[in-house]
């Protein structure tokens, strides 16, 4: 997930009602505990460059899928 001119405290809401959208998609994502793991990069001037990114958003994403499902980590 990339963000752009948001606060923390507002991604961090939008992300974990991303992760309750999905978790409750349907029956079946329900019966199958389907979730998702979220790394979040912040785009700034320092964070603008799509590589950098990338690789940013997948790192946070590995430390979320290690916590367990459904959870966040936002690149600070």
């Amino acid at each position: 997930m990339y963000c752009y001119e948001h606060d923390d405290k507002s991604i961090i809401e939008r992300a974990n009602n991303l992760v309750k959208d999905i978790e409750n998609l349907n029956n079946m994502t329900k019966e199958l505990g389907i979730s998702v793991s979220i790394g979040i990069v912040k785009i700034t001037d320092e964070n603008k460059d799509y590589h950098r990114l990338l690789n940013l958003g997948d790192k946070c994403m590995y430390e979320s899928k290690q916590k367990g499902k459904g959870n966040i980590t936002l690149y600070v």
